[in-house]
């Protein structure tokens, strides 16, 4: 069966650029602090060795990393 090659939605696409840019950044890295930022444990902050933070919202479903990732195009 031959292989149809698709469109790629752009921003999953990009999510996972993001993503493998965190993980390339800090993936071996300590986890040296996680906290969790309102009393319902749905936003929540982790920081690695390098000082790098990951804040997450899971109510709002957004994310920020800081500082701001460089992602290969």
């Amino acid at each position: 069966m031959p292989v149809v090659q698709t469109p790629a939605d752009e921003k999953p696409l990009a999510l996972m650029h993001q993503m493998a840019a965190l993980h390339a950044g800090v993936g071996l890295l300590e986890m040296t602090k996680h906290e969790f930022l309102d009393k319902n444990f749905r936003k929540e902050r982790t920081t690695f060795a390098d000082g790098t933070t990951v804040t997450v919202d899971w109510d709002a479903n957004t994310f920020a990393v800081s500082p701001e990732l460089t992602t290969p195009k």
